[in-house]
Order: C-alpha cells, then structure tokens, then sequence
C-alpha cells in the first residue's frame, strides 16, 4: 500500500465519520420534532377531553336542575290550596332550576376557556420567536 492509497484511505473515513456524525445530528433534531409533537397533540387530547367531561357535567346539571324542579312543583301541587299559590311555587322553582342551569353553562364555559387557554399555550413558539 502505498502512502497516497493510505492518505486517501483516511480521507475516505473522515468524510464517513462526517457523514455519520450529520446523519446521527439530523436524527436528534427530527426525535426532538417528533417529541415536540406528541407532547402538543397530548396536550390537545387532554384538552379535548376537559372539554368533554366539562359538557357531560353541564348536561347532567341540567339534568339535574330538571328533576329537582319537577319534585318541587308535585311538592307544591299538593302542598298549595289556592291557584295563585301554586302559579308562584311555580315560577319560584323555574326560576331556580333557570338559575342552576346558567351556573352551569358558566362553569362550562369557564372550562372551556381554560382548556382553550392552554391549548394556545401549548401552541405558542417556546422562544417567542414566529414560526
């Protein structure tokens, strides 16, 4: 073997190592991509599953709101003797099952602008910077 095989011999290896050292540099950068999103699709998951259980919880609240106002008025069917009371014992217990109710949509609401809140920061660039 002469002396310029063998230079060309390292020069071969140097360009490989090279080579493997970007394959090896571009591999992390794509693992870390890779990690970057399942960790934000996580994060929407979780979010949309906020969301869900926060409806389920409005819808049985209404729900609810619904069953006790039927149990107050059979209550104040049989418990009015007048018309007019029963008209007010009425109205009294729609009026509270009305208010049950937007205390519901709001806490859902609230949910959901929560899980909205962090979805965006989940989304936001980590360095601040447009991407």
């Amino acid at each position: 073997m002469t002396n310029g095989n063998v230079a060309t011999l390292k020069a071969d290896a140097k360009k490989t190592v090279s080579d493997l050292e970007d394959i090896i540099s571009h591999a992390k950068v794509d693992a870390e991509k890779a990690k970057a999103d399942v960790e934000n699709k996580m994060a929407h998951a979780k979010a949309d599953a906020e969301n869900a259980v926060s409806d389920l919880e409005n819808i049985i609240s209404h729900k609810k709101a619904d069953a006790n106002a039927g149990v107050e008025k059979l209550k104040a069917k049989f418990g009015q003797d007048d018309e007019l009371g029963k008209k007010a014992a009425y109205a009294k217990v729609d009026a509270k099952a009305d208010a049950e109710k937007a205390k519901a949509d709001v806490e859902n609401k609230i949910a959901h602008a929560k899980a909205d809140a962090e979805n965006a920061k989940d989304d936001a660039p980590d360095d601040g910077a447009l991407q």
